[in-house]
């Protein structure tokens, strides 16, 4: 193992961490802030351990994309139609990209396909303004990558199946909190109704 595949490793351990506190956050912004820092490891982490290019350059537009809308979702303005598409085509012209490098490395296979079908779940979860959408979507994205680091191999499949996990409790948690909010108020309102 090179020397540049042990940092690219040891970044994977950052990325670990970054996906497991990403789901627990309450506030959407908070979530993009956090997914937008674990993107940042994740870039550098899988250009280091030789994954091709197109992965690289999806994770760093995601992390562009998580931070814009992070700041965006705290100042509660919604992102417009032009950003969403400029965002869109970002992606595909950064996974293009990374993929036309990897030709000219001659490294590139159908495995580079892997990271773009899982960025179509990240852009879905980044243009939902549900924290549970956000979830499932980042949910499905994580399967899939976990699948890539896997197969590629890379240290962060462990972030993916801690990711996938916590993502889950915080599904259980927030449902758990949601329910019990709804249940107080049904019970104020019964105390409070005189009895005849």
């Amino acid at each position: 193992m090179t020397t540049a595949q042990i940092i690219g490793q040891i970044l994977g351990l950052f990325v670990v961490l970054a996906c497991v506190i990403t789901p627990q956050f309450p506030k959407r912004w908070q979530i993009l802030l956090c997914s937008s820092i674990a993107n940042l490891f994740s870039g550098f982490n899988l250009l280091l351990v030789g994954a091709g290019f197109g992965a690289c350059l999806l994770c760093l537009v995601a992390t562009v994309h998580c931070a814009f809308n992070s700041i965006k979702a705290k100042k509660e303005r919604p992102s417009t139609l032009f950003e969403n598409i400029f965002f869109s085509i970002l992606y595909f012209v950064g996974w293009g990209f990374g993929f036309f490098l990897s030709i000219l490395q001659g490294s590139a296979s159908l495995l580079d396909l892997i990271p773009l079908f899982g960025t179509v779940f990240f852009v879905l979860c980044v243009f939902s303004h549900k924290e549970k959408n956000m979830r499932l979507f980042s949910l499905c994205n994580a399967l899939i990558y976990m699948t890539y680091d896997i197969i590629i191999p890379n240290i962060a499949v462990i972030a993916q199946a801690f990711t996938a996990i916590s993502i889950c409790i915080a599904l259980i948690r927030y449902k758990e909190k949601k329910s019990q909010a709804s249940i107080e108020p049904q019970a104020k309102n019964s105390q409070s109704t005189p009895e005849s």
